[in-house]
């Protein structure tokens, strides 16, 4: 298995904890919504074919392995979206030689990565908006 996460700075985290419960769970909030979307997303638009620029399902093992969640303690707030355990899961995202010997190259077809980037806007407009909330 391996998994891309959201990971906010542990200074930064102190700083969220000292802001109180409410502030907390707002951004639980924005980091589960974007996750449970960035997995949809994944399977949707990356995993659903056509072939040969996206990966098309055969079986649906790995479109069924993805998987978002969100993981909270104090002060850390993570994101985390993951494939797996399966041992073609890495290879279709970063690319790379496989095959006996090593000698099939194959090119990357990422489903993750590109999943959690279309995310970012909805993250950071969230989070800005959280702060300002603070000042009104």
């Amino acid at each position: 298995m391996f998994a891309f996460k959201f990971i906010v700075p542990t200074e930064t985290a102190n700083r969220i904890s000292r802001l109180g419960d409410s502030f907390h769970k707002q951004l639980e909030d924005a980091v589960d919504v974007a996750i449970k979307d960035a997995e949809r997303i994944s399977k949707q638009e990356f995993l659903s074919g056509p072939r040969p620029d996206k990966l098309a399902p055969r079986t649906g093992t790995l479109r069924r392995s993805v998987s978002g969640k969100m993981m909270s303690g104090t002060p850390v707030i993570r994101g985390v979206l993951s494939a797996g355990p399966l041992p073609y899961a890495a290879i279709h995202e970063f690319g790379g030689t496989t095959g006996r010997g090593h000698h099939v190259r194959m090119r990357a077809r990422p489903y993750l990565r590109p999943a959690l980037k279309a995310v970012i806007p909805y993250l950071k407009s969230k989070i800005t908006e959280i702060f300002r909330s603070l000042h009104t």
